[in-house]
């Protein structure tokens, strides 16, 4: 060989080793990288398309497809329309390997944006011409560039125009079922709601994107009970006035039952969600007691009575029972509870980790807005003549409605603890301040009307008072529970929750204690509070 041409090609050989070294550490391309790009350069999809073909486009990478390896000395097996050639690199190696239809391949496809170059050199007959091979470089006639071009997906294939008398049009062709790679197992896979269908064969189709699961629901159940409230009472003896009986903590309110309803939506990836909750608690009425053999004496009321008039007579007649009588007092009380919520999410997470994705223990927070109500009836009752309440006209009752309606801003936190993949404690509290308002009845009277005062300022006045306020509350709940994946469905959960309110006006706190003082009455006492808790469970549903 001559030597100038040797020397010629290894200084082509170093200086072309000395760029890519340069470019892989000024750019950052990593060797990798690099060996891709070269690889893609001299993939025959990247060629540049000879005169007539259109450019083809780059696939990206299949997954679960390992790239065959190109050997020069390999030829190209005849496609259906295409000839034969016998140049150096082969676009379709002489192996088990078959084509797979295009459409069957889920990712899109980006046109190629560079195309390798060829170096002219001047040949033996003074042509230029593209050097590749030995051949020429020995002297040996020219030979022509690779140029190979695979059909577009559902484009039908050109000839090249050397070849468009002497073959015939392309026939279609017909999909080819993928053959099994040797040393390759492919599984069923199955993730988030996602499945791979298996060929018949052992090729794997590609998955099927997740179907999205991004609203959620939750039914359940609640249990809870209130605080026990101050003492208050009705009735006393007369031979013992330490005895005081119609006991407002006899008739506190019960373990109750109820339902919790939940509805929201996840979005941006799952980081944030908007949810809706609706609880409500519907305990049994409570009631105590008191009848004119319990007591020593008389059985007396303790109010001032005899300061009202109710069907013609002082009102005290029908609450004072003489030693030896029948007679009863009664106290009923009735409550209810009911909770609404609108509260934006956002969780500890990302896209590619999902809610999980943070740590073993982590945080999500909301804000939101809450309207909490509070009812409650106190229903005092008496008849001196016999041991039963029948409404009729020789009994009398005192009556007081009280409903505490609450609207404001809530914020709140949720620590959460991964227990395993499945199972999780959760920490919850949330604190807000709320707008009060309340409505308030005061009503003594029965079958034979509205008792009125019979003496001082306000003498001849109906004991009939409606009067309202507006306040300020807050409110703040405390939740401890687990929860428990069985799918990526369906999660079961259970806990235990605490609500405590203060700001609230609550129905023993609105009696006073002259009832002639029925502008006291109006005066709506909303200092108290109460505390609400009990259990919970559910089971929640994502679709």
């Amino acid at each position: 060989m001559n030597p100038l041409r040797v020397l010629t090609i290894a200084g082509v050989f170093s200086a072309a080793s000395l760029g890519s070294f340069l470019f892989t550490n000024l750019f950052g391309v990593s060797d990798n990288a690099a060996d891709a790009q070269t690889l893609m350069a001299h993939s025959p999809s990247m060629l540049a398309a000879p005169t007539g073909y259109s450019q083809m486009p780059a696939y990206g990478q299949m997954p679960a497809y390992g790239s065959p390896i190109y050997n020069p000395t390999m030829t190209r097996q005849a496609m259906p329309g295409y000839p034969p050639t016998s140049y150096g690199y082969a676009a379709y190696p002489t192996s088990g390997y078959r084509s797979i239809q295009p459409q069957a391949i889920p990712h899109q496809y980006q046109a190629s944006s560079a195309l390798p170059s060829w170096p002219y050199v001047q040949s033996n007959d003074g042509q230029a011409s593209v050097m590749l091979g030995r051949s020429e470089l020995l002297g040996g006639p020219p030979l022509a560039p690779p140029q190979v071009q695979l059909p577009m997906p559902g484009a039908s294939p050109q000839l090249p125009r050397n070849h468009a008398q002497t073959q015939q049009a392309p026939r279609a062709q017909t999909p080819m079922q993928p053959q099994m790679m040797p040393g390759y197992a492919m599984p069923n896979y199955s993730y988030s709601g996602g499945s791979c269908d298996v060929w018949a064969n052992g090729y794997a189709q590609m998955c099927a994107p997740p179907k999205a699961r991004n609203w959620f629901g939750t039914v359940g159940g609640v249990f809870m009970t209130r605080d026990h409230g101050d003492h208050y009472t009705f009735s006393y003896g007369t031979g013992n006035e330490a005895d005081q009986r119609t006991n407002t903590r006899d008739a506190d309110m019960d373990w109750g039952g109820g339902f919790d309803a939940r509805i929201g939506r996840y979005f941006n990836c799952e980081r944030n969600a908007i949810e809706a909750v609706y609880w409500g608690i519907f305990p049994d009425s409570q009631s105590t007691q008191t009848v004119s053999a319990d007591v020593l004496g008389n059985l007396n009321g303790i109010l001032n009575w005899d300061s009202l008039t109710y069907g013609g007579n002082t009102a005290d007649i029908y609450l004072n029972v003489a030693p030896g009588d029948d007679g009863i007092h009664m106290l009923n009380r009735d409550f209810s509870f009911h909770n609404i919520e609108l509260n934006l999410w956002k969780f500890c997470g990302s896209c590619a980790a999902g809610k999980c994705g943070c740590s073993r223990l982590r945080h999500n927070w909301l804000v939101g807005v809450r309207y909490f109500r509070f009812d409650e009836n106190l229903l005092f009752a008496s008849d001196a003549d016999d041991l039963q309440i029948t409404h009729a006209d020789d009994e009398i009752f005192y009556n007081i409605d009280i409903e505490n309606h609450l609207i404001g801003f809530q914020v709140g936190n949720e620590a959460q603890y991964c227990v395993s993949d499945r199972l999780t404690t959760d920490f919850g509290i949330k604190l807000g301040i709320y707008g009060n308002q309340i409505d308030h009845v005061s009503e003594i009277g029965g079958n034979l009307g509205v008792a009125t005062i019979n003496n001082g300022p306000f003498i001849g006045q109906e004991f009939n008072v409606e009067s309202s306020k507006d306040d300020v509350a807050f409110l703040g709940e405390v939740d401890f529970g687990l929860k428990y994946c069985f799918n990526c469905r369906w999660t079961g959960t259970i806990g235990y929750r605490a609500l405590a309110v203060t700001g609230v006006a609550l129905a023993s706190d609105q009696i006073y204690s002259d009832l002639r003082g029925i502008n006291d009455v109006e005066n709506i006492d909303s200092s108290r509070g109460l505390i609400l808790h009990g259990g919970y469970a559910g089971l929640e549903h994502r679709w």
